[in-house]
């Protein structure tokens, strides 16, 4: 079964790139994508960030195969997701992951806030995001 994910890469209040990954996207393996994404040498690095070029970065980093990350218009473009993760910039790489109902609107207040910080703290805490998930 598929646990599948909407990320939004934002910039600004008017700019921002959505992705949808098909699977694996419980948040253990969405801090994966994220670090891997971050640290790797598709990136800038933690001094910089673009949301068109972190957003490709990701694609670039996790499409392994036909169909299992695509580029979205909007946030709900995909109505059957279960986690939605915002990553924005301020002095560091951050992250909000949500728990979204099945009807998702696409709207931050129909969903759950599950964290909100750094990446690297995501990373640390998301196994024990996961277990208050479960």
């Amino acid at each position: 079964m598929s646990t599948r994910g909407m990320y939004e890469f934002v910039e600004s209040s008017r700019e921002s790139h959505c992705v949808y990954v098909h699977h694996d996207n419980y948040p253990t393996d969405a801090a994966t994508k994220l670090i891997e994404t971050l640290f790797g040498e598709l990136h800038w690095g933690k001094k910089r960030y673009e949301a068109d070029e972190f957003a490709a970065a990701f694609v670039a980093v996790n499409k392994t195969q036909s169909g299992g990350v695509r580029l979205a218009n909007k946030r709900n473009q995909y109505s059957d997701i279960e986690y939605f993760y915002r990553v924005t910039y301020g002095e560091q790489h951050n992250v909000e992951a949500y728990a979204v109902p099945g009807d998702w609107d696409g709207k931050l207040k129909s969903a759950r806030l599950l964290f909100k910080g750094s990446i690297e703290d995501f990373a640390l805490k998301s196994e024990e995001v996961e277990k208050q998930e479960a």
